[in-house]
Formats: structure tokens, C-alpha cells, sequence
């Protein structure tokens, strides 16, 4: 009991100690827990904002001469999302599309606004120029980067912030690095197209970029006839020299009588194309022949030979 009765009291003075100690921790640091401070903000929607490392220089000015700039580019996004980038007085507003390879960009600065701006596989870089009436001045340009798996794809940023003091002179600063990074989808939709037949049936063209690691991941096309929202018939071409047959199918009061469909890659030296030979008919009205094009493109150049890194 004696031995029982010693250890019960060691037990007591040490966690009486640990109390102690405790409470003259809080009283000298006044009960607060540590901060990190950050010099930008990293809006994300629909995900929460990770803060990147404290090293992060992916974004940085020219001049080594400023010390609490940006670290963007932060959290790897998935398509579909729309983040928010600080850079001093300009604001970035970027939103991958969660359906083809493309970024619609807004550009702000102060109570001025520039929108509208897009980066697509066919045009991947657009131009920005802005000022505001506060002696204020951005320009620059953004380009997107469409990569294959497993690299991430990026949009990077390469513009400049003037800044005019009292005396007149203008103070500039130069920015160049990529402001998000996203991942990568296996089959990424470079461009979509629509084609009316009739009033009440139209063919869409996607022209897709499939990864595949051990092929040469050529374009595809795939070819889809809707009569309004309802799917009638879906194919997919690749640059072959036979033309594809179209099946005989229908929805409501929309048929497909039959037909050919062509499709020819673009190069450097000619467009690309897909073309159409068929024969439609909607409910009692005359069969309609269409003959032509549904989709023409240039050349795009493939997402292993346009992506940095």
C-alpha cells in the first residue's frame, strides 16, 4: 500500500506541474495561437484555398528588389473551377472550362474592367491592356498551356504595372509566371461545332485530342445528330481514307436516311475538314439532301508539343 500510496502522489505533482506550466504559457502569450499573415488572396469556388509553400516564386517581379509579392500559383484546379489571382492592384479572374480546352479571363484594376478574354487550344494567348483614372496602368498578355497527362496544364502570365507618382514619372513593374495550374483530362475537347439540317435537327462536331501513352494520340472527330436535345446517333472518325457510313436511325419525328461522313486532319499546309453527304426527312416534309461542310478548322498543334514543363 505504501508503494501504491508514493506513485498515486508522483502522478498528482506532475500533472499539478503540467497545469501550472500551462497557465503561466497562456498568461505570457495572452492565450493566442500563432498567425500567418499572407500578402495576396486565393479565392477558389467550389474548393477550399490551400495556401502554397512559403518558397512558392512561380509568379515573381523582375526586379529582386521587392520582398512580399505574390506566391500564386496555388492549389492544382480541376476543370470546371474559377479562382480569383491578386497581383498588387490587378486582379485576375480565371475560369477553366470543365467542358473543352479553354480559359475565360477577366482583367481588373481598380474601377476599371476588361473581360471577354479567352485562351483556346486554336488561339491559346490573348493580349490585355488596361488603365484606370488613378495614375494606374497594366499590359501584358496570358497563354494557356494545354498539356497531356500526367504534367499539369498552366496559364501563364507575362505583363507589366505602371504606376504614375507625383512627380510624374511613371514606375513600372514587370511580372511574368503562371498564375493557375489545372489538371490535365485524358481526352480534352480542343473545339466544338454546331450544324443546323433542319429546323429541328442539327449535327455538333467535337474535335477531340484523346492521350494515350503508348500511341501517337491523333485527333478525333466525334459526330452526333440531335433531334432538339434528344441524341439520335453518335460516331467518331479519325483521318482515314474510307469515308464512314451513316446507319439508318431516328428519333420522334426524325430520320436519318443514310449518308457519308468525311473527315480530313488538318496539317500546316491545308484545313482541316468534316464533311457531310446525307439524306434527312422530318415528319411528312420532302427528304432534304445536305452536301457540304459541318466543321473546318485550322491546324492545332498537340498538346505534347504545347505544353512548358
Amino acid at each position: 500500500m505504501t508503494r501504491q500510496r508514493m506513485l498515486y502522489t508522483r502522478i498528482f505533482w506532475a500533472t499539478l506541474g503540467a497545469i501550472l506550466a500551462t497557465a503561466v504559457w497562456l498568461m505570457t502569450t495572452g492565450g493566442r495561437l500563432p498567425t500567418v499573415s499572407s500578402s495576396h488572396d486565393q479565392a477558389l469556388s467550389r474548393t477550399d484555398a490551400i495556401a502554397p509553400a512559403a518558397d512558392c516564386v512561380d509568379l515573381s517581379p523582375s526586379s529582386s528588389a521587392a520582398t512580399n509579392d505574390p506566391c500564386v500559383p496555388g492549389p492544382v484546379l480541376l476543370p470546371g473551377m474559377q479562382v480569383n489571382r491578386q497581383v498588387g492592384p490587378v486582379m485576375f479572374v480565371l475560369v477553366v472550362d470543365g467542358h473543352e480546352a479553354r480559359v475565360n479571363a477577366q482583367v481588373s484594376l481598380g474601377n476599371a474592367a476588361l473581360t471577354g478574354l479567352s485562351m483556346t487550344a486554336a488561339a491559346p494567348s490573348a493580349d490585355f491592356d488596361l488603365a484606370n483614372g488613378e495614375g494606374q496602368r497594366v499590359w501584358g498578355s496570358l497563354g494557356a498551356f494545354f498539356c497531356a497527362p500526367p504534367n499539369t496544364s498552366h496559364l501563364l502570365a507575362d505583363f507589366t504595372i505602371e504606376n504614375l507618382r507625383d512627380s510624374g514619372k511613371p514606375v513600372t513593374q514587370a511580372y511574368r509566371g503562371d498564375l493557375i495550374r489545372w489538371q490535365s483530362p485524358t481526352t480534352s475537347v480542343l473545339a466544338r461545332y454546331r450544324q443546323p439540317l433542319l429546323p429541328d435537327l442539327q449535327v455538333t462536331v467535337e474535335l477531340l485530342d484523346p492521350y494515350k501513352a503508348d500511341s501517337s494520340n491523333a485527333l478525333t472527330a466525334q459526330v452526333s445528330f440531335y433531334y432538339a436535345s434528344d441524341l439520335i446517333d453518335r460516331y467518331t472518325l479519325m483521318a482515314t481514307a474510307t469515308p464512314v457510313s451513316l446507319r439508318q436511325s431516328s428519333v420522334g419525328p426524325v430520320r436519318i436516311e443514310g449518308g457519308l461522313l468525311d473527315f480530313r486532319p488538318a496539317t500546316q499546309e491545308q484545313q482541316g475538314q468534316l464533311s457531310l453527304d446525307g439524306t434527312f426527312q422530318s415528319g411528312h416534309n420532302p427528304p432534304n439532301h445536305y452536301v457540304g461542310s459541318v466543321a473546318d478548322w485550322s491546324w492545332i498543334r498537340g498538346r505534347a508539343d504545347n505544353c512548358r514543363g
